[in-house]
C-alpha cells in the first residue's frame, strides 16, 4: 500500500505497510542512564531515531509490548498514571528502563483486566483538554508549592489539579 502524501518516502520503514497495519506497541525509549520515554508507535526502533540529543549516543528501545490499536491509548495513559509521581513532563520519566519496562508490562495487564487510569476514563471524568491561561505570578507559585513537597518532583499539570482538587474539597467543606 503506498500512503500518498508529502510525506512518502518510498522504502523508508517508518512509511511501508505496516504504518497501516494496526499493529501498535507501548515503548520505553531511552540511554542506559536518565529519563525514559513512554509512548506507543507502530514502529519504535524508528520512534527511538528520530529523538535525537545534541552530543549525545542515540536512544534504545529498551522494551516494546505489542497492544492492539483500539488499546494502545488507554494502555499507554494507565502506564503513565503509574508513573505518574516520576513524571518530568509529556511522556518522558526519571526512572531506570526496568521501572518503566515494569510499568508498561503492569498497565498492559491491568488494562486487559479493565482498569482504567483515573482521570483519563470518559466514563469517570470530562476531560476538558483546553488550554488554561494562569497570571505569571500564580505559575511562580505554583512551582514553588512542588519545590516545598516531599519525594519525587512533581509534574506542573499534577500540581494544578492536586491544587485545584483540594480548593474544591475545601469550599465544599466550608
Amino acid at each position: 500500500m503506498k500512503i500518498d502524501t508529502p510525506l512518502d518516502r518510498k522504502g523508508h520503514p517508518m512509511f511501508d505497510d505496516t504504518r497501516l497495519s494496526g499493529r501498535y506497541w507501548i515503548y520505553v525509549i531511552g540511554h542506559d542512564r536518565g529519563r525514559q520515554k513512554v509512548g506507543f508507535s507502530n514502529c519504535p526502533p524508528v520512534r527511538a531515531r528520530a529523538l535525537k540529543e545534541t552530543g549525545k549516543p542515540q536512544f534504545k528501545v529498551h522494551y516494546q509490548h505489542e497492544v492492539p490499536s483500539d488499546d494502545v491509548r488507554g494502555v499507554e495513559q494507565l502506564a503513565h498514571y503509574i508513573l505518574e509521581d516520576r513524571a518530568l513532563g509529556r511522556e518522558w520519566f526519571d526512572v531506570t528502563p526496568d521501572e518503566a519496562k515494569d510499568a508498561v508490562a503492569s498497565a498492559a495487564e491491568r488494562y486487559a483486566a479493565g482498569e482504567r487510569a483515573p482521570g483519563r476514563d470518559p466514563d469517570t471524568l470530562c476531560n476538558l483538554q483546553r488550554s488554561v491561561v494562569l497570571p505569571v505570578t500564580v505559575v511562580d507559585d505554583i512551582y514553588e508549592w512542588i519545590k516545598r513537597q516531599p519525594g519525587p518532583a512533581m509534574s506542573f499539570s499534577r500540581a494544578v489539579r492536586t491544587l485545584t482538587l483540594r480548593a474544591i474539597e475545601k469550599q465544599r467543606v466550608s
